[in-house]
């Protein structure tokens, strides 16, 4: 159990320093859930389950939010444009060294509570080094790992394909999340009108949630 002058054993780093270039506005600061905008309701909602949310920016809007959330919380990458990986790499040096427990989120694909919640339980007895939902049989994000493999993700090119190629090589050490329906972990707020579609589900799933 964590003393209050302990660090965070579990930590979500969020990847928000893309250009946004399809939606035409900044995504983090889409209007989203409980009058909050998109990048804060999803560091709410991980703070809520347990993770220590931290968010990495590019140089655009990193006063922004750093104002917004403090300098302890909000990350630069100073060269966005040379793709995810330089935002992974960012994310993993500002790393605590409390962290046991590393998820990597996309501001642009969130998700509802309840899994940030199940991932976070799930890590308790997690005999594998990586864990993600099972979507239907696919990979599904987030993603968490132990942080004994987060130096292999600070050297992660995008020519080898980034993220994506990197849990290719680690097919033996993941395990799968069940239980989480597979429309739930599709969301990828790519354009104005997938944004009004997943406003739309997710104000209805939770509220749905609330009725329970």
């Amino acid at each position: 159990m964590m003393t209050p002058s302990a660090g965070p054993e579990h930590v979500a780093i969020i990847l928000a320093a893309g250009s946004s270039l399809r939606m035409g506005q900044e995504k983090a600061r889409l209007p989203w859930l409980n009058g909050q905008n998109l990048l804060t309701w999803t560091m709410t909602q991980l703070a809520a389950a347990g993770w220590q949310p931290y968010v990495v920016v590019g140089p655009q809007t990193f006063e922004f939010w750093q104002a917004e959330f403090g300098p302890q919380t909000v990350i630069l990458n100073p060269h966005p444009e040379q793709g995810k990986c330089t935002s992974i790499s960012a994310g993993i040096s500002a790393l605590p060294p409390t962290a046991n427990w590393l998820m990597i989120a996309s501001v642009d694909q969130p998700r509802l509570p309840r899994l940030y919640g199940d991932l976070r339980k799930a890590t308790r007895a997690l005999s594998g080094k990586l864990l993600m939902p099972d979507r239907g049989g696919h990979r599904g994000h987030p993603v968490v790992l132990t942080t004994a493999l987060a130096s292999e993700l600070r050297e992660l090119q995008e020519a080898s394909l980034g993220l994506r190629g990197w849990l290719d090589r680690h097919q033996t050490d993941t395990l799968r999340l069940p239980g989480h329906p597979a429309e739930s972990l599709g969301w990828d707020l790519n354009t104005p009108e997938t944004y009004q579609l997943a406003l739309v589900y997710f104000r209805e799933q939770l509220a749905e949630s609330a009725k329970i």
